[in-house]
């Protein structure tokens, strides 16, 4: 479900889908390769276009070894839902970050990262230029990477918006006894970086490049990479001022 390799002096990373990994050492290997990939290029693509998410562990793991930071935050603030029915989950569930879920406040603050911001003129360990595929089938997990990109000055989103699913996380079933309708309740509410805190849900990141029906995202990001002329790529350059 994912290649990583070199072209020249260019990396490619592509994960259709951010599986489980099976072991820490599946997951050193998985790293590896990355560290391999970013040693001698110049600029790496990394594409998840209709990657719908998963495993968030695959995802974090990207963000941390691209930038050499091991705390970047994918969420300004963090809430848990705090309804008998939720508290009920929590429990079954022994999460251990909800654990402290109590009271009658609802919603409840589990983490404040509203304050964060990057050092002053920090560098990653990958100092070249980051090219993010994505599409509107990119979700959850997917979204989080994005997140931890967007971090850096030098990454370019190319691609439509993506999918818009990652506020609400941390989902269970519950059966409804009446109608035995099943409901998918949403344990977590989260405020997304470089977004708006409202309207991401169901609409997602808006890219830095958007490319219109037709076009190949790859191809966008090698031609920007190999310095052609832009003139005859189906795309056009959004550009956003953030007050």
């Amino acid at each position: 479900p994912y290649l990583i390799e070199k072209q020249g002096r260019i990396g490619i990373i592509a994960f259709s889908r951010f599986f489980e990994p099976d072991d820490k050492a599946h997951l050193e290997r998985i790293k590896k390769q990355v560290l391999d990939v970013m040693s001698g290029t110049d600029a790496i693509i990394i594409d998840l276009r209709n990657n719908g998410g998963g495993d968030p562990t695959l995802a974090s793991m990207l963000g941390e070894t691209l930038s050499g930071y091991d705390t970047l935050p994918h969420s300004r603030r963090m809430f848990a839902r705090n309804t008998k029915l939720a508290i009920e989950i929590h429990k079954y569930l022994n999460m251990p970050v909800l654990k402290k879920v109590s009271g009658n406040t609802d919603p409840y603050l589990l983490v404040d990262n509203s304050k964060f911001k990057m050092p002053k003129n920090y560098k990653w360990t990958f100092s070249g230029d980051i090219y993010v595929l994505v599409n509107n089938r990119s979700a959850s997990s997917s979204e989080r990477v994005i997140t931890f990109m967007k971090y850096n000055p030098r990454t370019k989103v190319i691609g439509t918006h993506s999918s818009g699913c990652l506020q609400y996380i941390n989902y269970r079933f519950v059966v409804l006894s009446g109608s035995c309708i099943s409901v998918r309740l949403p344990l977590v509410y989260k405020e997304v970086p470089h977004t708006k805190p409202r309207g991401f849900e169901t609409h997602g990141f808006e890219p830095d490049i958007l490319c219109e029906p037709g076009t190949d995202a790859f191809m966008v990001a090698m031609n920007m990479i190999n310095g052609r002329n832009m003139k005859n790529v189906l795309c056009t350059t959004k550009i956003t001022v953030e007050k």
